[in-house]
């Protein structure tokens, strides 16, 4: 166990190959210090945002960022990132 992890897991399913590696947790300190900045720079989206906008994007593959933007009222910039 190094850093006091647990060991990565290989495992072998049809050919295909997964590994779970593990994480230190991150403390509700660095979490509050990431939300406090992210607000400060840009926009922090609400839980499930991301979920919708690649619905958008699976239902018209054309639809632009800024069509997406307008319908959720955020950035079009938010949308692309």
């Amino acid at each position: 166990m190094a850093y006091g992890l647990p060991k990565p897991e290989f495992q072998v399913y049809d050919g295909m190959v997964r590994i779970n590696l593990y994480r230190k947790p991150v403390s509700p300190e660095i979490q509050l210090a990431v939300r406090e900045s992210s607000e400060k720079f840009g926009e922090v989206l609400e839980p499930g945002t991301k979920e919708i906008i690649l619905n958008h994007m699976r239902l018209n593959p054309n639809i632009s960022a800024k069509e997406i933007a307008q319908e959720l009222d955020i950035t079009p910039r938010t949308v692309e990132k």
